[in-house]
């Protein structure tokens, strides 16, 4: 099999077509029919991700993970230190494993419960365009349901937690992104932004995202030393980390700019309008902002950007049918976002899913075993820089 291939990404493009469509009609309905709709949408996530065969590169850890955990009545004290992951999620896997040894089940529960908790998000925070919402996850969270498994829980426990940021409850906050951190260490840096995530600052936004852009063109760097420090300065996985990511290579200036260019001129053109229109919307244009600062203050090292923006990236949930809903009666210019939006989703699935190992399969109609995903994976580290 070829190492890149656009044919790869044609399961991901039907499905964001049919997420699409269901987004449009999603719009038009109500009741009980639009019910059915959002049921069907949810129905269609669940069985992309939670039947899905050995697809993405992370699969690796987690089936020789699984494979070797005890389950939950056997367990002990000491088997926690046995892997590298955090405790809440080798305690969460080992009450999975009492249930069933089977790896695709493993996946079925651990779908199930992401599945659960980002409806939760979906329905607070953008309910009137709930499956368009849908469809932007698919396109830019689809790899942190299938290859982020543990960050994707701490993500989503950090989203459900901003209604008490919201109400200022710092013990419910910090309590919830506790429960998040036991699942993903990356969870520590939601702590802070409990202190200024929901302050407003248009101006603020621009000059940080205008540094962000001088720093990414002339390919400063900068960020080496500072993650040496912090990594030293917290000691233990962090320090681990912080070693491991300094290695990587740097990811350098490529046109996966405009995908934070066009989102960045749509809400900063729209910033009051958005801020005035709910009370949230503030906290997921900070959000997309530290989105923006992950790709283009971390270009230094491609693993930096890639991990962070993964924490802020789902702010584009929210705010892209936040945007849409602005032009509601504005038909010629809703009909050009709806245009701009889709050029964006597209490209975004298509580039993203070209990579060999990202071939979709799906239990219910016959995947590859473990020893040819193997094969194949052992292919495209040879010969490909992933």
């Amino acid at each position: 099999m070829e190492n890149f291939s656009y044919y790869y990404s044609v399961p991901y493009i039907i499905i964001l077509l049919l997420f699409l469509k269901l987004s449009f009609l999603d719009t038009k309905m109500f009741g009980i029919n639009r019910f059915y709709v959002r049921f069907i949408s949810v129905c269609l996530f669940f069985w992309f991700f939670g039947f899905r065969g050995f697809v993405g590169s992370d699969f690796t850890s987690y089936y020789l993970f699984y494979r070797d955990l005890p389950n939950i009545a056997i367990i002990e004290s000491s088997d926690f230190l046995n892997w590298s992951f955090e405790p809440g999620f080798i305690l969460f896997s080992s009450i999975i494993k009492f249930f069933s040894s089977n790896y695709h089940f493993f996946v079925f529960v651990n779908t199930i419960v992401d599945t659960f908790l980002l409806v939760v998000v979906l329905k607070r925070y953008c309910n009137e365009y709930f499956v368009y919402a849908l469809a932007v996850f698919f396109v830019f969270g689809s790899e942190f349901e299938i290859n982020l498994v543990r960050n994707i829980k701490a993500i989503l426990l950090f989203l459900i937690s901003l209604n008490f940021l919201k109400e200022r409850k710092i013990g419910l906050y910090f309590l919830v992104n506790f429960i998040g951190l036991t699942f993903h260490s990356t969870a520590i840096f939601f702590m802070p932004l409990y202190f200024f995530l929901h302050k407003s600052s248009k101006k603020i936004f621009f000059i940080v995202f205008f540094v962000g852009c001088v720093l990414y063109f002339f390919q400063i760097k900068y960020i080496g030393f500072i993650a040496g420090l912090f990594g030293e300065t917290l000691g233990g996985v962090y320090l681990l980390k912080a070693s491991f990511y300094l290695e990587g290579e740097s990811s350098g200036i490529t046109l996966a700019f405009f995908y934070i260019l066009i989102p960045f001129i749509l809400i900063y053109s729209n910033y009051n309008k958005l801020v005035n229109k709910n009370n949230n919307n503030i906290i997921f244009v900070n959000m997309f902002l530290l989105y923006c600062v992950a790709n283009l203050y971390f270009t230094e090292i491609l693993v930096f950007r890639s991990r962070f923006g993964a924490l802020f990236v789902l702010s584009l949930c929210v705010l892209l049918p936040q945007i849409l809903s602005l032009y509601q009666n504005k038909e010629i210019k809703r009909y050009a976002l709806n245009f701009v939006f889709f050029i964006l989703l597209f490209s975004k699935i298509v580039l993203t899913n070209t990579p060999l190992p990202n071939v979709y399969d799906n239990l219910t109609f016959g995947i590859m075993n473990y020893e040819r995903r193997i094969s194949n994976m052992n292919q495209f580290s040879e010969e490909s820089v992933y």
